[in-house]
Protein backbone atom coordinates (compact mmCIF):
# COMPACT_ATOMS: atom_id res chain seq x y z
CA UNK A 1 0.00 0.00 0.00
CA UNK A 2 1.47 3.48 -0.80
CA UNK A 3 0.78 6.30 0.49
CA UNK A 4 1.34 9.72 -0.62
CA UNK A 5 2.67 12.67 1.81
CA UNK A 6 2.55 15.90 0.87
CA UNK A 7 4.06 18.89 2.96
CA UNK A 8 7.19 21.22 2.35
CA UNK A 9 8.76 20.30 5.91
CA UNK A 10 11.60 18.14 5.25
CA UNK A 11 11.21 16.79 8.95
CA UNK A 12 7.89 15.69 9.03
CA UNK A 13 8.12 13.51 5.79
CA UNK A 14 11.47 11.79 7.90
CA UNK A 15 9.33 11.07 11.06
CA UNK A 16 6.26 9.69 9.13
CA UNK A 17 8.32 7.73 6.62
CA UNK A 18 9.90 6.15 9.89
CA UNK A 19 6.63 5.54 11.58
CA UNK A 20 4.93 3.99 8.02
CA UNK A 21 8.55 2.04 7.60
CA UNK A 22 8.03 0.21 11.04
CA UNK A 23 4.62 -0.50 10.02
CA UNK A 24 4.83 -2.10 7.02
CA UNK A 25 3.99 0.48 4.09
CA UNK A 26 5.79 2.75 1.87
CA UNK A 27 5.86 6.62 1.37
CA UNK A 28 5.68 8.45 -1.19
CA UNK A 29 7.04 11.63 -0.87
CA UNK A 30 6.38 15.44 -2.36
CA UNK A 31 7.57 18.77 -1.51
CA UNK A 32 3.93 20.85 -2.50
CA UNK A 33 0.71 19.77 -4.36
CA UNK A 34 1.85 19.95 -7.70
CA UNK A 35 3.87 17.66 -7.38
CA UNK A 36 1.96 15.49 -5.52
CA UNK A 37 -0.58 15.45 -8.06
CA UNK A 38 2.37 14.67 -10.27
CA UNK A 39 3.43 11.47 -8.00
CA UNK A 40 -0.59 10.60 -8.35
CA UNK A 41 -0.18 9.95 -11.84
CA UNK A 42 2.67 7.93 -12.06
CA UNK A 43 2.20 6.18 -8.48
CA UNK A 44 -0.65 3.44 -7.24
CA UNK A 45 -1.56 5.62 -4.39
CA UNK A 46 -3.40 4.22 -2.05
CA UNK A 47 -4.18 7.31 0.61
CA UNK A 48 -2.76 10.53 0.69
CA UNK A 49 -1.88 12.68 3.84
CA UNK A 50 -1.37 16.45 2.83
CA UNK A 51 -0.33 19.42 5.14
CA UNK A 52 -2.30 22.98 4.70
CA UNK A 53 -0.26 25.63 4.52
CA UNK A 54 2.35 25.24 1.04
CA UNK A 55 3.78 27.40 -1.10
CA UNK A 56 1.84 27.33 -4.32
CA UNK A 57 -1.77 25.69 -3.68
CA UNK A 58 -2.77 25.05 -0.52
CA UNK A 59 -3.59 21.55 1.25
CA UNK A 60 -7.56 22.31 1.57
CA UNK A 61 -7.73 23.59 -2.36
CA UNK A 62 -5.99 20.77 -3.69
CA UNK A 63 -8.46 18.53 -1.47
CA UNK A 64 -11.00 20.37 -3.44
CA UNK A 65 -9.53 19.62 -6.92
CA UNK A 66 -9.15 15.84 -5.84
CA UNK A 67 -12.46 15.43 -5.10
CA UNK A 68 -13.76 16.41 -8.79
CA UNK A 69 -11.05 14.93 -10.25
CA UNK A 70 -13.22 11.15 -11.84
CA UNK A 71 -9.54 9.53 -11.57
CA UNK A 72 -8.91 10.31 -8.23
CA UNK A 73 -12.27 11.66 -6.19
CA UNK A 74 -12.04 7.98 -4.35
CA UNK A 75 -8.49 8.66 -3.24
CA UNK A 76 -8.89 9.23 0.84
CA UNK A 77 -7.34 12.22 2.13
CA UNK A 78 -6.19 13.03 5.54
CA UNK A 79 -5.25 16.54 6.18
CA UNK A 80 -2.10 17.46 8.86
CA UNK A 81 -1.47 21.24 10.34
CA UNK A 82 0.02 22.99 13.16
CA UNK A 83 -3.44 25.34 12.46
CA UNK A 84 -5.91 24.08 16.06
CA UNK A 85 -8.69 26.03 14.60
CA UNK A 86 -11.75 24.05 14.82
CA UNK A 87 -13.21 25.78 12.22
CA UNK A 88 -10.52 24.68 9.69
CA UNK A 89 -10.82 20.77 11.03
CA UNK A 90 -14.86 21.45 9.91
CA UNK A 91 -14.24 23.02 7.11
CA UNK A 92 -11.76 20.22 5.65
CA UNK A 93 -13.91 17.72 6.73
CA UNK A 94 -17.07 19.25 4.64
CA UNK A 95 -14.53 19.77 1.35
CA UNK A 96 -14.30 15.11 1.82
CA UNK A 97 -11.11 14.74 3.48
CA UNK A 98 -11.21 11.50 5.31
CA UNK A 99 -9.12 12.71 8.63
CA UNK A 100 -7.92 15.50 10.26
CA UNK A 101 -4.62 15.46 12.65
CA UNK A 102 -2.95 18.09 14.20
CA UNK A 103 0.53 18.43 14.19
CA UNK A 104 3.03 17.04 16.04
CA UNK A 105 0.60 14.23 14.48
CA UNK A 106 0.26 11.43 16.80
CA UNK A 107 1.93 8.71 15.65
CA UNK A 108 -0.73 6.16 17.23
CA UNK A 109 -3.19 7.98 15.66
CA UNK A 110 -1.79 8.17 12.30
CA UNK A 111 -0.58 4.01 12.73
CA UNK A 112 -4.53 3.30 13.51
CA UNK A 113 -5.94 5.28 10.69
CA UNK A 114 -3.48 4.42 7.94
CA UNK A 115 -4.24 0.64 9.09
CA UNK A 116 -7.82 1.24 8.76
CA UNK A 117 -7.69 2.28 5.22
CA UNK A 118 -5.36 -0.90 4.99
CA UNK A 119 -8.07 -3.07 6.19
CA UNK A 120 -10.99 -1.27 4.23
CA UNK A 121 -8.56 -1.78 0.72
CA UNK A 122 -7.30 -5.14 1.60
CA UNK A 123 -10.31 -7.28 1.24
CA UNK A 124 -11.36 -5.73 -1.86
CA UNK A 125 -13.54 -8.15 -4.46
CA UNK A 126 -12.68 -5.82 -7.21
CA UNK A 127 -15.80 -4.55 -7.94
CA UNK A 128 -15.47 -1.46 -10.05
CA UNK A 129 -18.93 1.19 -9.36
CA UNK A 130 -19.37 3.14 -11.82
CA UNK A 131 -22.60 4.80 -10.51
CA UNK A 132 -21.21 8.07 -9.30
CA UNK A 133 -24.39 8.19 -6.26
CA UNK A 134 -23.75 4.95 -5.10
CA UNK A 135 -19.95 5.51 -5.21
CA UNK A 136 -20.48 8.72 -3.02
CA UNK A 137 -22.70 6.83 -0.47
CA UNK A 138 -19.79 4.06 -0.48
CA UNK A 139 -17.16 6.61 0.38
CA UNK A 140 -19.76 8.03 2.93
CA UNK A 141 -19.33 4.51 4.60
CA UNK A 142 -15.52 4.71 4.55
CA UNK A 143 -15.37 8.10 6.05
CA UNK A 144 -18.19 7.52 8.85
CA UNK A 145 -15.37 4.26 9.42
CA UNK A 146 -12.39 6.51 9.94
CA UNK A 147 -14.09 9.11 11.71
CA UNK A 148 -14.77 6.41 14.23
CA UNK A 149 -11.16 5.22 14.48
CA UNK A 150 -9.92 8.56 14.71
CA UNK A 151 -12.66 9.01 17.35
CA UNK A 152 -12.00 5.76 19.27
CA UNK A 153 -16.18 5.77 19.06
CA UNK A 154 -16.74 2.16 20.78
CA UNK A 155 -19.91 3.50 21.58
CA UNK A 156 -21.67 4.17 18.67
CA UNK A 157 -19.20 2.87 15.56
CA UNK A 158 -21.85 -0.26 14.84
CA UNK A 159 -24.56 1.97 15.08
CA UNK A 160 -23.37 4.19 12.66
CA UNK A 161 -21.96 1.49 10.44
CA UNK A 162 -25.88 -0.11 10.31
CA UNK A 163 -27.21 3.37 9.21
CA UNK A 164 -24.80 4.02 6.32
CA UNK A 165 -26.04 -0.02 5.18
CA UNK A 166 -29.40 0.92 5.72
CA UNK A 167 -29.14 4.08 3.52
CA UNK A 168 -26.91 2.45 0.89
CA UNK A 169 -29.33 -0.99 0.33
CA UNK A 170 -32.56 0.49 1.93
CA UNK A 171 -33.48 -2.08 4.29
CA UNK A 172 -36.54 -2.31 5.56
CA UNK A 173 -34.80 -4.21 8.85
CA UNK A 174 -31.55 -4.42 9.90
CA UNK A 175 -29.62 -5.11 13.13
CA UNK A 176 -26.37 -6.45 14.47
CA UNK A 177 -26.02 -9.33 17.10
CA UNK A 178 -23.44 -10.41 18.98
CA UNK A 179 -23.16 -13.62 20.55
CA UNK A 180 -24.13 -13.92 24.29
CA UNK A 181 -23.29 -17.49 24.87
CA UNK A 182 -21.81 -19.98 22.88
CA UNK A 183 -24.74 -20.82 20.41
CA UNK A 184 -26.81 -17.59 21.23
CA UNK A 185 -27.13 -14.35 19.97
CA UNK A 186 -28.81 -11.03 21.03
CA UNK A 187 -29.63 -7.79 19.05
CA UNK A 188 -27.29 -4.62 20.18
CA UNK A 189 -28.56 -2.32 16.95
CA UNK A 190 -31.19 -2.43 15.21
CA UNK A 191 -31.93 0.09 11.80
CA UNK A 192 -34.85 0.46 9.38
CA UNK A 193 -38.23 0.78 9.65
CA UNK A 194 -39.25 -2.23 11.29
CA UNK A 195 -38.45 -3.75 14.50
CA UNK A 196 -37.73 -8.00 14.41
CA UNK A 197 -39.87 -10.04 15.74
CA UNK A 198 -39.82 -10.43 19.57
CA UNK A 199 -38.99 -14.09 18.68
CA UNK A 200 -35.86 -13.30 17.50
CA UNK A 201 -34.56 -10.53 19.15
CA UNK A 202 -32.46 -13.23 20.93
CA UNK A 203 -31.72 -16.51 18.89
CA UNK A 204 -29.86 -19.79 18.73
CA UNK A 205 -27.62 -20.84 15.88
CA UNK A 206 -30.03 -23.69 15.07
CA UNK A 207 -33.23 -21.39 14.97
CA UNK A 208 -33.79 -21.23 11.52
CA UNK A 209 -32.34 -23.04 8.12
CA UNK A 210 -30.36 -19.85 7.37
CA UNK A 211 -29.04 -18.79 10.63
CA UNK A 212 -27.76 -22.64 10.47
CA UNK A 213 -25.71 -22.38 6.84
CA UNK A 214 -24.49 -19.53 8.29
CA UNK A 215 -22.58 -20.88 10.95
CA UNK A 216 -22.30 -24.40 9.57
CA UNK A 217 -20.87 -22.74 6.03
CA UNK A 218 -19.24 -19.70 7.75
CA UNK A 219 -20.42 -18.05 4.69
CA UNK A 220 -23.47 -15.28 4.16
CA UNK A 221 -26.71 -16.04 3.21
CA UNK A 222 -28.55 -13.93 0.62
CA UNK A 223 -32.47 -15.00 -0.34
CA UNK A 224 -35.43 -13.30 -2.73
CA UNK A 225 -37.83 -16.11 -1.40
CA UNK A 226 -38.68 -14.51 1.97
CA UNK A 227 -41.96 -15.03 1.38
CA UNK A 228 -41.38 -18.81 1.92
CA UNK A 229 -39.79 -18.42 4.62
CA UNK A 230 -39.30 -22.05 6.26
CA UNK A 231 -39.46 -20.77 9.84
CA UNK A 232 -43.00 -19.99 10.28
CA UNK A 233 -42.80 -16.94 12.62
CA UNK A 234 -40.48 -15.00 10.26
CA UNK A 235 -42.87 -16.17 7.17
CA UNK A 236 -45.73 -14.80 8.82
CA UNK A 237 -44.00 -11.36 9.47
CA UNK A 238 -42.45 -11.27 5.90
CA UNK A 239 -45.98 -11.80 4.42
CA UNK A 240 -47.23 -9.14 7.00
CA UNK A 241 -44.89 -6.43 6.05
CA UNK A 242 -44.21 -7.67 2.45
CA UNK A 243 -40.73 -8.30 2.54
CA UNK A 244 -39.03 -10.64 -0.19
CA UNK A 245 -35.26 -10.38 0.89
CA UNK A 246 -32.85 -11.54 3.18
CA UNK A 247 -29.21 -11.23 4.37
CA UNK A 248 -27.23 -12.80 6.96
CA UNK A 249 -23.30 -11.96 6.58
CA UNK A 250 -21.57 -13.29 9.87
CA UNK A 251 -18.92 -10.99 11.76
CA UNK A 252 -15.69 -12.77 12.15
CA UNK A 253 -13.08 -12.34 15.09
CA UNK A 254 -9.68 -10.68 14.09
CA UNK A 255 -6.43 -11.00 15.89
CA UNK A 256 -4.57 -7.99 16.12
CA UNK A 257 -1.31 -9.31 16.90
CA UNK A 258 -1.37 -11.39 13.41
CA UNK A 259 -1.43 -8.21 11.76
CA UNK A 260 0.20 -8.64 8.06
CA UNK A 261 2.48 -6.37 6.33
CA UNK A 262 2.32 -8.62 3.28
CA UNK A 263 -1.66 -7.50 2.28
CA UNK A 264 -1.80 -4.80 5.41
CA UNK A 265 -4.64 -6.18 7.03
CA UNK A 266 -5.70 -8.26 10.05
CA UNK A 267 -6.14 -11.63 9.59
CA UNK A 268 -9.54 -13.14 10.28
CA UNK A 269 -10.42 -16.40 12.61
CA UNK A 270 -13.20 -18.67 12.11
CA UNK A 271 -14.92 -17.72 15.33
CA UNK A 272 -18.17 -16.25 14.17
CA UNK A 273 -18.43 -13.31 17.65
CA UNK A 274 -21.88 -11.55 15.59
CA UNK A 275 -23.29 -11.22 12.60
CA UNK A 276 -25.94 -8.31 10.49
CA UNK A 277 -29.17 -9.73 9.65
CA UNK A 278 -31.41 -8.07 7.41
CA UNK A 279 -34.91 -7.94 5.58
CA UNK A 280 -35.92 -5.84 2.66
CA UNK A 281 -39.31 -5.27 0.69
CA UNK A 282 -37.54 -5.50 -2.51
CA UNK A 283 -35.20 -7.98 -4.51
CA UNK A 284 -31.58 -8.05 -4.12
CA UNK A 285 -29.42 -8.24 -7.15
CA UNK A 286 -26.12 -10.38 -7.29
CA UNK A 287 -24.14 -7.49 -8.03
CA UNK A 288 -25.59 -6.09 -4.51
CA UNK A 289 -24.85 -9.41 -2.72
CA UNK A 290 -21.30 -9.00 -3.99
CA UNK A 291 -21.17 -5.41 -3.35
CA UNK A 292 -22.61 -5.81 0.72
CA UNK A 293 -19.73 -8.97 0.88
CA UNK A 294 -17.12 -6.34 0.09
CA UNK A 295 -17.81 -3.89 2.42
CA UNK A 296 -18.59 -6.26 4.94
CA UNK A 297 -15.33 -7.71 4.41
CA UNK A 298 -13.96 -4.34 4.19
CA UNK A 299 -15.47 -2.57 7.66
CA UNK A 300 -15.18 -6.20 9.88
CA UNK A 301 -12.02 -5.86 11.16
CA UNK A 302 -12.25 -2.12 11.80
CA UNK A 303 -15.39 -2.80 13.57
CA UNK A 304 -13.99 -5.74 15.63
CA UNK A 305 -10.81 -3.73 17.02
CA UNK A 306 -12.92 -0.55 18.16
CA UNK A 307 -15.48 -2.87 19.38
CA UNK A 308 -12.99 -5.88 21.05
CA UNK A 309 -13.71 -5.32 24.16
CA UNK A 310 -17.63 -5.19 24.07
CA UNK A 311 -17.61 -8.55 21.75
CA UNK A 312 -14.75 -10.52 23.51
CA UNK A 313 -13.79 -8.75 27.13
CA UNK A 314 -10.62 -8.16 25.72
CA UNK A 315 -8.72 -4.72 26.63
Amino acid sequence: MNILLIDDDPMVHAVIRKIMAMNGFELVSAQNVQEGIDKLKTHDISLVISDVMMTGIDGLSFLSILKKDGQFQSVPVIIITSNLDPVLSSQALKQGAAGFLTKPVSEQDLVNLVKTFASLKGESTGITITDDFLNRKIQKITSTLTHDVLSNNTKTSTINFVNCLNELFDFSSIAFFKAVEDDKYEITVEGGMLNFPEEFRQFSVNDTPNTTRVFQNKTPVFSNDVLRHPDAILNSWAQYFSLVSEVIVPFYRYERKFFSQSNSSMIKTPDIVGLFWGFRNSVISSKECELLIKIFNQANPVLFDLNRHILTGEF
